[in-house]
């Protein structure tokens, strides 16, 4: 492997490691707020769920909150009708068939 090539891999290799660093903390970030939504759940206490009035959400945004409803035990159906009402109408059939899997 020529000098181009194998300094190609390592730039590669160090993006690769880089997103997998994201990946990582965002996990991280999820867990955490589940583990929270499974404790106020266990003392009692339901989540509070209000909309979002900017329509730039993304996508894992809304996969985070339709994954906090389903732990709270919230139907497909109320997911989908909240998902709608709060991020603007956006097709929630990916979101939903992540966290539900396929209807």
């Amino acid at each position: 492997m020529d000098e181009v090539a194998a300094q190609r891999v390592r730039v590669l290799a160090d993006e690769a490691l880089a997103r997998a660093d994201t990946a990582r903390t965002e996990l991280a970030e999820l867990l955490a707020a589940v583990e929270r939504l499974r404790t106020e759940l266990t003392n009692g206490r339901a989540p509070r769920l209000e909309p979002v009035d900017s329509p730039t959400i993304g996508v894992d945004a809304a996969r985070l909150v339709a994954i906090e409803m389903a732990v709270a035990g919230r139907s497909r159906q109320e997911v989908e009708q909240h998902l709608r009402a709060a991020y603007g109408g956006p097709d929630t059939s990916a979101v939903l068939a992540d966290v539900f899997g396929d209807a």
